[in-house]
């Protein structure tokens, strides 16, 4: 059988195409890009620096999937003793280990119950924010 290296689309066309079709946007939808499942994905916001150096500063907009299962080394969004946390997932064993990317934030070995809100799938960064005051912190 025979290859071509052209789309069959470009056969069906005749003429001279529109001199437009080079500045043509092609659309953008953000929730198929950024969400592997819609119904599972949920937005957070970053309050604190002890993810900094993981390229999640303060105020960045997260996304988080309630689907996913943590490895290791996934940044996650948990509740344990009463706080929300961000930080990066480690498993030993049966044992489960939370530690910020700030050296100076003291790594948490779980102890109680720890319960999974989500893993961290992407973080969103303004670098507008005195276009958008009036975005609150969740």
């Amino acid at each position: 059988m025979r290859k071509t290296l052209v789309s069959p689309k470009e056969f069906i066309q005749s003429g001279f195409t529109s001199p437009a079709d080079e500045y043509a946007v092609p659309d953008l939808n953000l929730d198929q890009k950024l969400k592997r499942d819609p119904e599972a994905t949920y937005p957070a916001r970053m309050g604190g620096t002890a993810m900094e150096k993981a390229g999640i500063p303060d105020n960045s907009y997260l996304l988080f999937d309630r689907g996913v299962t943590p490895k290791n080394g996934d940044i996650v969004y948990v509740w344990y003793r009463q706080d929300k946390l961000i930080r990066f997932f480690k498993k030993v064993g049966q044992q489960v280990i939370l530690y910020a990317a700030d050296v100076k934030v003291p790594e948490i070995i779980v102890e109680d119950e720890l319960i999974l809100i989500g893993v961290i799938t992407w973080s969103l960064k303004c670098h507008l924010p005195r276009e958008f005051p009036n975005v609150k912190t969740w």
